[in-house]
């Protein structure tokens, strides 16, 4: 499988050593997850930047643990599968979706944070909310998804804090000469 120029560096400049790691057995991982979840029609997505994501086909057969009933015989579910360098933020990601357990976000179906490993319901979307052309059309979507997702944590729990995040935004902006990566660009009429 020929990955992009862009992720191979994106995982190298951002993971360093582990990313280099991570590159190397990649395609054993994707092997390996294939055959231990029933994964067939492995589909990398277009836009791949810190983590490997495709989408995929289980059979119905294949152990499950989504909502729902299961799908007739002989048909097959789409999935997602995601897989990453191992660390703090994708074992997060994984307790908060199992916290959701698909209410307001995709169902967690199976993961391995140990390897960085993810198996995800896919989602298939109808308009995206930054085409709905109503502010408070969109405004109020997208607090109903918040207020459906909201739980309180259990006492342990590997949860990033926002205070973690931001203070790690405040080390990185120096390198930014205390901007930000993105550049303002003007419209001329």
């Amino acid at each position: 499988m020929q990955l992009p120029d862009s992720f191979i560096t994106t995982i190298q400049n951002t993971y360093k050593e582990d990313g280099e790691k991570f590159l190397a057995v990649l395609p054993f991982l994707i092997q390996e997850t294939s055959q231990r979840w029933g994964l067939t029609d492995i589909q990398p997505v277009p836009n791949l930047s810190y983590n490997f994501v495709a989408f995929a086909k289980r059979p119905s057969t294949a152990p499950r643990k989504a909502r729902g009933s299961a799908p007739p015989a002989g048909t097959s579910q789409d999935v997602v599968l995601k897989i990453g360098v191992p660390n703090r933020e994708l074992t997060s990601e994984i307790s908060a979706l199992k916290l959701f357990n698909g209410d307001g976000a995709c169902q967690l179906l199976e993961s391995d944070a140990e390897h960085g490993l993810l198996l995800l319901e896919r989602l298939k979307p109808g308009i995206m909310l930054a085409e709905l052309e109503d502010d408070d059309e969109r405004t109020n979507i997208a607090a109903e998804v918040m207020q459906r997702i909201w739980r309180t944590p259990p006492d342990e729990n590997n949860f990033i804090r926002l205070s973690d995040w931001f203070d790690g935004l405040k080390k990185i902006r120096p390198h930014f000469n205390d901007g930000t990566i993105f550049k303002r660009t003007s419209r001329t009429s």
